[in-house]
């Protein structure tokens, strides 16, 4: 499709009905442009973008919805007009907390009040936050707590299980060389380093550091196994069609939350940014009628999370995807 003329029909089309939800007529699209086009026109144009499936015609004699694939090219135009601005990150400065799990579950209200639709995020594994300060203590024979300072001042506490029976004294020098040679890296570049320079170590030290690696190891077989996703708003869509229950809506909950689901979004964002997925395109998620926007939390040029916003194949994507690009964009500098 490549004549301008028929792209602004079909973005007039994929926008009348998103605001009204029924199919929209030759007639209405020649009215809004001031009859500088006949209806009988338009409705070639109609016919040639249904024939590309651009469009659908639920009944003879009525008019248009989009498909898909038309859905899929407004969300692509609007993708292509983002003028980058910085409003949406510094509403989310003014309120953003010290403690990450805080700095989570506001970010994801306030994508889901200013969408209108539930918001989720996939939060970063812990070992790829940048951190400027760093200590293991131990709180019982069973349990660790390790306390980052992120290079932005966020701090982010999380508990481990005890598994290389470390005592607090080897905690503190643990603690103390880590701060002194990795500040201003992330774990995952000081387990790399690590087994690296292991060997140049003494061998007390080189034992301590060991410990460590077998630690970090179990760290992260044990992330694995779960994904850290925080999910609000789920209400904002309990009586919309495409919802129509509440057990409609559990299952859809449900789906969302399994691991595999939630991988395959994390795989369509990997390389191309924010992007809309329609619940069509995932063959686990009970409901094909709903849609995601979704962009990556960016380590430099790896995903490591996501956020997103999932409502009615109907939202308002004029607001849904700036917002969900521009919140992206704010987490990866605000965590890394």
């Amino acid at each position: 499709m490549r004549e301008k003329r028929t792209e602004t029909i079909l973005r007039m089309i994929v926008e009348a009905y998103l605001r009204e939800g029924n199919p929209v007529s030759s007639q209405f699209i020649a009215r809004e442009l001031g009859y500088t086009l006949s209806p009988a026109t338009i409705r070639n144009i109609m016919a040639k973008l249904e024939k590309e499936e651009y469009l659908f015609q639920p009944h003879v004699s009525s008019g248009r919805i989009p498909t898909d694939k038309g859905l899929k090219f407004y969300a692509s135009s609007i993708l292509e007009e983002i003028q980058q601005t910085h409003e949406i990150g510094e509403m989310l400065i003014e309120k953003t907390p010290s403690e990450i799990n805080n700095l989570v579950e506001k970010t994801s209200k306030f994508l889901s009040d200013n969408s209108d639709c539930m918001s989720f995020i996939v939060v970063p594994p812990i070992e790829f936050i940048t951190f400027s300060y760093i200590n293991f203590e131990k709180i019982s024979n069973e349990a660790i707590l390790l306390t980052l300072l992120s290079s932005s001042n966020l701090i982010i506490t999380k508990v481990f299980k005890n598994t290389e029976n470390f005592t607090q004294d080897e905690l503190t020098r643990l603690s103390s060389y880590l701060q002194e040679k990795f500040s201003g890296q992330n774990l995952n570049y000081v387990k790399t380093t690590l087994i690296n320079e292991i060997i140049l170590e003494k061998k007390n030290f080189a034992r301590l550091l060991e410990k460590f690696l077998n630690f970090f190891h179990k760290i992260e077989e044990e992330r694995k196994e779960k994904i850290d996703v925080h999910i609000e708003g789920h209400e904002n869509l309990l009586g919309k069609p495409e919802f129509p229950d509440l057990e409609a809506l559990k299952n859809l909950l449900k789906s969302l939350e399994e691991k595999s689901n939630l991988l395959k979004l994390l795989q369509q964002v990997s390389s191309s940014g924010t992007r809309v997925i329609f619940g069509s395109e995932i063959d686990s998620l009970p409901l094909p009628s709903c849609s995601f926007v979704v962009s990556g939390i960016k380590v430099g040029d790896t995903i490591s999370g996501s956020v997103g916003i999932l409502g009615s194949r109907r939202m308002l994507y004029k607001v849904t995807i700036p917002l969900v690009d521009s919140t992206a964009k704010f987490l990866s500098q605000v965590l890394f």
